[in-house]
């Protein structure tokens, strides 16, 4: 698990050799996303090769302004 500006990132194996981060918000408050505009409790990115790489598409997804 990383913290990030605010956020928990926890990277998973949805299946073997498949990589997903989980976005959630440290103070347990429930993510808006901009597109589609909703709120839920967490946002997973989509599939990658690596656990760093789910990292890095979870912070680019927090630094990109799409999630408050």
């Amino acid at each position: 698990m990383t913290e990030y500006e605010g956020y928990r990132i926890e990277p998973f194996q949805p299946e073997p050799g498949r990589w997903r981060a989980r976005i959630t918000r440290l103070d347990g408050k429930e993510l808006k996303t901009a597109v589609p505009p909703a709120a839920q409790a967490f946002l997973d990115t989509m599939d990658t090769v690596s656990y760093g790489h789910a990292v890095e598409l979870a912070k680019q997804a927090i630094d990109g302004g799409g999630i408050d």
